[in-house]
């Protein structure tokens, strides 16, 4: 259930299987939110399908250290997340 007392809910989901989450301007100053939001997504979606993040209009220059050291971290653990940058 998504809505365990935290905020945030995905942005789409497609079939029960691939859950997206969209950013649309720069996630600098709110990548711990966001962090929180996947996380939160990965618990509870655990096994479905994937999880797609897309950022468009980030400061990538920024992020890009936070942004891939959380992506390792994950894909280290195995979990189904796709980060789409653009």
């Amino acid at each position: 259930n998504f809505n365990d007392g935290i905020k945030g809910i995905p942005d789409i989901v497609i079939n029960e299987n691939v859950l997206i989450e969209m950013k649309a301007k720069n996630i600098g100053s709110e990548f711990d939110r966001v962090q929180g939001q996947l996380n939160k997504y990965l618990r509870i979606w655990n096994e479905k399908g994937p999880i797609v993040l897309i950022i468009n209009n980030v400061n990538y220059d920024i992020n890009n250290k936070r942004l891939s050291q959380y992506i390792k971290e994950q894909r280290q653990l195995d979990k189904n997340l796709i980060v789409f940058v653009i």
